[in-house]
């Protein structure tokens, strides 16, 4: 993605000074995450939440 649509698109909300940081900071994903299998469900050990309305 383009650094200038990081912003927008992601984090409208906060200060043009973070929403640039975290723009030059994303890496792209690995290849290899699209073919390993997962060892474990991450849902069944990592402490997690949501808010249905």
């Amino acid at each position: 993605m383009r650094q200038r649509r990081h912003r927008p698109l992601f984090a409208a909300d906060l200060l043009r000074s973070t929403t640039s940081m975290m723009a030059v900071s994303q890496r792209l994903v690995g290849a290899s995450a699209f073919g390993d299998t997962a060892s474990a469900a991450a849902w069944r050990t990592v402490p997690s939440w949501a808010l249905t309305g």
